[in-house]
Order: structure tokens, then C-alpha cells, then sequence
């Protein structure tokens, strides 16, 4: 696999390495009026887009008559109250963070790594972040705003039947406008940061995000360590007593995991941005800040980012089945594998449903030729079907192979959700080959 020519004359995905469609197909929406001319004015389909941080089948068309709605012009506050606030889909979300924070609010979830993703976007794909006391930035909507393919303009919110499908809508309802978000008092947490073995990790992992209100764990399984990060409310935070490494020991493991990244990507410069995102697991100093500071610490770097989602009470499973894999046929990895979990979403189309999960994320990085490492696809597929074979669901936004999936079986609520896309969307103009085939429409 390796990166697509991309011409300038292409709307593309956020790190340029694949090609959603050409400008000539692409709308950059400014208001709902000239968005309303759009959609009533062309019989093709239209996929409204972000910052295109989402795998690019999710983002494609199909046909020449079809439309890309660009969102990202599309931004801003429309209104607030005392526990609410209503943004534009094209906002990114530390535009949301940071006004938020002015005024002393928060949204009642921990946000995902990258936070210049569009509100749009992070809740049509279930962007998540970790801690088994909330889910997904879904599950803090109050009520989505969106323009049909007639023109007309709806708001869902709590009262209507639908509302939990529209939560979580890949992109194929309709042309969300405004998203209406539940906010909390704004309040400081203190995080701390400790290097361990992973035998103390899957010891402690559960009752660590059972007693904290936020956890992720980034785990070295060919060495047998892990990085873990646990925060609370100032008031509330307390030092958990778990074996730390000794001096030294992880650092080694860092030192390992660069050389086996470099042979692989061929850096042309010794801090670039994939370096980066390994080496911050050096610092191990405690840190206060507000939520988005502490988690929203994500580097963009083109990469294949595949995350899926194991029933909490498979925990031990999963981490048997990954164990198995690297002692079988040991693999090169650009990055620890990442473990985040979530309490129980209700948001029909979420990977977790009524449950408590673990997401199990992993990175292979393109290297600066473009090409990318056969090795770290191979071992990409071995996760995705030993986790599957558990009744892991993958992440919407993320890389995955759809046809190893049957979706009726994971998700109860899918015939629910494909008859709300008929009285939404009776033609289909918001789906695209993606959508169809998920929700068997083609």
C-alpha cells in the first residue's frame, strides 16, 4: 500500500495521502441558503465533509454528479445557555474546548487525541476518549439540527424516536447544520503519569478506570511495559499505588521502539512528528490542566489508525488473543498499542451499545516515501481478526476491513436505524458505497 497522487486540484483526505474527489465535485458551504441551492439544485449524492480525519471510505463518492459539502467554513457559537451550547457542525473542537473554557464550562466527556476535528464529524463517527464514567461526544448531544435533500430543515432532539440513531449518523441523514451539546462546570484535573510492566497493567487496568474518572494506557507488548496516564477533578484526585518501572528501564523501550519505527518510515530528520509522538512518554511529570489539555494531545502524522471496541467482560480475551499474536509472529509495530475504555453509549449505531468497553487502537505510520510497512498491515489484519472473532466492533472513522463484519449480529438496532435513513433520506442522496454496504441499501 502507498499513497495516492494527489493533484492540487483534489479535495483530499487531512493528510493528503488519498483523494476524496476533485474540487469541481466540491461545495464549500458558507450558509444554509446557498447549502439549500446545492442539495435541491443536483440529482446526485451529496457526503458532507469535515476535516476529513475519518478512513477515506467513509469519505468517498461515487458517481461525477455527486457533491462533497465542505463543512469547514461552516463555524461558529449560535447560541449558549446555562447548560447548554449550540455550535455550527464545521466548528473544530478546540475552538468548542477553548470558548467553553472562557465562559466555565466543559463538555461531560473526555475528548478524543486530535482536537481540530469538526464537531460534525467527531459525533457522526463516535469519536470517543476514555474513562468508563462517560463515553462518546454523542452521548453529550441534546439535539442535531440538519437540512433533508428537499431543503427542509429538522431538529431532532430527545423527544423524538429517532434521536439516538441520529447521534451517531455516518454522514447519511442529512447535512447536520448544528449540534446543541450538554456542558458541565468547568473543573481542573491533576493527571498522573506512570511507567509499569504490563503484568501490573491487566492486574490493575479495570479497577484503575472503575476508581478513576478518566484512564488510557499505551502498552509495549514486545517489551512487556506500558505507559499509563489516570486524571480526576482537583478535589477528588488521589495517587493510585501501582509498581512503577525503575529509572531507566522504559526509556530503553522508547530507544527500541524508534529504531524499529526508523527502519520502517526512513526519517529524513531526527524530531520528526512520528518520533514525537513516542518520545513524550518520557515525561513523566504529574500534570494539572484542564481536561482537553491533558488529552487532547494527539500529533498528526499520516498514518493507518485501526481501533476496535471488545466487550469489557472479553477484556482478558483480548489481551490473551494480542499476546498470542506477538509471541506467534512477532511484528513491527510503529507504536504501543492503545487502550482506552468507555462506559455503556446509547447512540444505536455505537461500538458500545449498552456496555462498558475496551478499545484496543493501533498505528502504522506512512513513511516519509509514502510507502507503508507490509509488516505492520499484516499484523493490522491479524488484530482485526482476532478481535473480531470476540465480537469486537471497529470505530466508524477509523481503517477496517467492512466485508469481515456482520453488522445485523453487532448491531441490534441497525433495522432501526435504516428505517429512520428511509423517512430522512427515502432516495439515498446522503449515502455513498460505504454506507450502502453497511446498511445493505445498494
Amino acid at each position: 500500500m502507498s499513497v495516492r497522487p494527489v493533484s492540487k486540484h483534489d479535495v483530499t483526505n487531512w493528510s493528503d495521502t488519498e483523494t476524496v474527489c476533485g474540487t469541481e465535485q466540491s461545495l464549500r458551504v458558507v450558509d444554509e441558503d446557498a447549502l439549500r441551492r446545492a442539495v435541491t439544485g443536483t440529482d446526485g449524492r451529496i457526503r458532507p465533509l469535515g476535516t476529513r480525519y475519518s478512513n477515506v471510505r467513509l469519505l468517498n463518492l461515487a458517481q461525477p454528479s455527486d457533491v462533497a459539502a465542505l463543512m469547514d467554513g461552516y463555524t461558529g457559537m449560535v447560541r449558549h445557555d446555562a447548560g447548554s451550547v449550540t455550535y455550527k457542525s464545521g466548528t473544530p473542537l478546540h475552538v468548542i474546548y477553548d470558548e467553553l473554557k472562557a465562559m466555565g464550562r466543559m463538555l461531560p466527556h473526555a475528548p478524543g487525541v486530535i482536537a481540530v476535528q469538526s464537531l460534525g464529524g467527531a459525533v457522526a463517527t463516535g469519536t470517543h476518549g476514555q474513562g468508563l464514567q462517560q463515553c462518546a461526544i454523542s452521548d453529550s448531544v441534546l439535539a442535531i439540527r440538519l437540512m433533508l435533500a428537499d431543503g427542509r430543515v429538522m431538529t431532532l432532539d430527545e423527544s423524538d424516536a429517532g434521536f439516538d440513531g441520529a447521534k451517531l449518523n455516518l454522514g447519511c441523514l442529512g447535512i447536520v447544520l448544528e449540534i446543541t451539546l450538554r456542558t458541565i462546570p468547568y473543573a481542573e484535573h491533576i493527571c498522573s503519569k506512570v511507567s509499569i510492566s504490563d503484568d501490573v497493567l491487566f492486574d490493575q487496568f479495570i479497577q484503575i478506570n472503575q476508581q478513576h474518572e478518566y484512564a488510557k494506557c499505551w502498552w509495549f507488548p514486545d517489551e512487556q511495559q506500558a505507559m499509563l496516564w489516570y486524571s480526576d477533578a482537583v478535589q477528588d484526585w488521589r495517587q493510585e499505588n501501582v509498581n512503577a518501572l525503575a529509572d531507566g528501564v522504559f526509556s530503553r523501550t522508547i530507544d527500541n521502539s524508534l529504531t524499529l519505527m526508523g527502519q520502517d518510515i526512513r526519517p529524513d530528520q531526527a524530531d520528526c512528528k512520528p518520533y514525537q509522538t513516542v518520545t513524550r512518554f518520557r515525561d513523566e511529570a504529574q500534570l494539572q490542566a484542564g481536561i482537553p489539555d491533558i488529552w487532547c494531545k494527539g500529533i498528526p502524522v499520516p498514518q493507518i489508525n485501526f481501533e476496535i471496541a471488545v466487550d469489557l467482560d472479553r477484556f482478558a480475551d483480548a489481551v490473551a488473543a494480542l499476546k498470542r499474536i506477538h509471541r506467534d509472529s512477532p511484528q513491527r509495530t510503529h507504536y504501543p498499542v492503545i487502550l482506552r475504555c468507555t462506559g455503556p453509549s446509547g447512540a444505536w449505531l455505537s461500538p458500545t451499545l449498552n456496555r462498558p468497553v475496551c478499545y484496543f487502537g493501533f498505528v502504522v505510520y506512512y513513511a516519509m516515501d509514502g510507502g507503508i510497512s507490509k509488516a505492520g498491515m499484516d499484523y493490522v489484519s491479524q488484530v482485526e481478526q482476532a478481535l473480531g472473532a470476540l465480537g469486537g466492533r471497529p470505530h466508524w472513522g477509523k481503517y477496517f476491513e467492512a466485508e469481515r463484519y456482520r453488522w445485523p449480529a453487532l448491531y441490534p438496532d441497525l433495522n432501526r436505524f435504516i428505517t429512520l435513513k428511509h423517512s430522512l433520506d427515502p432516495l439515498n442522496r446522503f449515502g455513498n458505497a460505504f454506507s450502502d454496504g453497511v446498511l445493505a441499501l445498494a
